[in-house]
């Protein structure tokens, strides 16, 4: 029996790679400006005067309400492609749910998450998790912390930001 994926499936994983996964960094950013709790704790653990707000977000627990359906078809299809993908466990639950999180950018592609729990971890919870979605660049070891993470995120960005200035 073939294991391998499909390649109308791994064509299809790359679509949600390439359009889906900016609009979830965009929406972890949008829930991060809307919870002023959020942004203390990251002031409090990142001790900086000014927050890089557009490499942070937080995972809310309502990505699965800004879904499709997983009841209709094209629902399926993106859940399972974000769960192949990292975002979503087995489950369909959200991986980084309740985690204030550092969105590694190179312009508009994303290459990586940290995600730290906020608040209390219980049962089969990790409290620190690492996505990486661009494996090209040397992001491969997951950050010991927060700050370096933001520090990892802010480095990618600059570095890209001189490559297209230059």
């Amino acid at each position: 029996m073939n294991k391998s994926k499909p390649s109308n499936v791994a064509q299809f994983d790359q679509n949600v790679f390439e359009q889906t996964l900016p609009q979830i960094s965009h929406y972890y950013r949008q829930s991060l400006l809307s919870s002023s709790e959020t942004i203390q704790w990251f002031n409090e653990r990142l001790e900086t005067k000014k927050l890089c707000l557009p490499l942070l977000g937080y995972a809310n627990r309502a990505l699965g309400n800004q879904l499709l359906s997983p009841r209709s078809k094209e629902g399926q299809l993106l859940r399972g492609a974000l769960k192949r993908l990292g975002i979503l466990k087995p489950s369909g639950h959200e991986r980084l749910s309740g985690s204030a999180l550092v969105l590694l950018h190179c312009g508009s592609a994303l290459h990586a998450i940290y995600g730290e729990r906020i608040g209390r971890c219980s049962g089969h919870c990790r409290r620190r998790q690492w996505l990486v979605f661009q494996s090209e660049l040397e992001i491969y070891k997951p950050p010991p912390d927060l700050k370096t993470a933001y520090l990892m995120a802010i480095s990618l960005q600059s570095k890209y930001e001189e490559a297209n200035h230059a």
